[in-house]
């Protein structure tokens, strides 16, 4: 797993526009799962995990073009060499070796399927807004 820190992003107040939660990326999807975000707008990927009790392995997360984390998607109790993003994760189920962010933010996000084909469902949900 690698996480750039150049991509984490700050700075401004954020003023939130919309939230879309618990969305699904279903089993057998392949290549950019999706990416979301608005032109002009921030947005902040606050929620994603396998939603199952297995990982998914080999996928990256992109954000305006620049990979923030690759590796292992944890699942619903994530273990060492995982990542996953969450505001929850200083839950005590988590193992401090998980890698955990709270948020990844940025214009346009991709998350993607590095190779073959997702083997889990995946949940994300995102915030976009303004920065003022």
């Amino acid at each position: 797993m690698t996480i750039s820190a150049s991509s984490l992003g700050g700075g401004g107040i954020f003023h939130a526009e919309s939230f879309v939660y618990n969305q699904t990326i279903p089993i057998g999807q392949s290549g950019n799962l999706v990416t979301i975000g608005t032109a002009g707008k921030v947005t902040k990927l606050v929620w994603l995990v396998s939603t199952t009790t297995s990982p998914e392995f080999d996928m990256s997360v992109i954000s305006d073009g620049n990979t923030v984390v690759s590796g292992t998607l944890a699942d619903s109790n994530p273990n060492a060499g995982t990542f996953f993003v969450s505001s929850l994760y200083g839950n005590s189920n988590v193992l401090p070796s998980a890698g955990g962010l709270a948020e990844i933010t940025g214009e346009f996000i991709t998350i993607k399927k590095n190779t073959g084909s997702t083997v889990q469902p995946l949940g994300y949900s995102y915030v976009t807004g303004s920065v003022k």
